[in-house]
């Protein structure tokens, strides 16, 4: 008698993409989709951006290791040079 092999069905992971806004102070404002990390870094690198100054996520001041959900506005900052020299 032959014996049965078992098999095992595996099931793709399903992800969901997350849209968020990357705006940048003064600058355009960009519909970023991610499909796999969901940080702050991931967004800025996708909207090909740096994070030069300060950056909020729905007004909330953030790091980039930050977690974003889908609707998220990430706002970002350039350097504001001024002062007394």
């Amino acid at each position: 008698m032959a014996a049965r092999r078992r098999t095992t069905r595996v099931e793709p992971e399903v992800v969901n993409p997350l849209i968020v806004k990357v705006a940048r102070v003064g600058g355009s404002v960009q519909d970023i989709c991610l499909n796999g990390e969901r940080t702050v870094a991931a967004a800025l690198e996708a909207a090909g951006l740096e994070a030069e100054g300060g950056i909020r996520v729905n007004g909330r001041l953030v790091d980039e290791k930050a977690g974003l959900e889908s609707g998220d506005i990430i706002t970002v900052a350039g350097r504001i040079a001024g002062g007394l020299s």
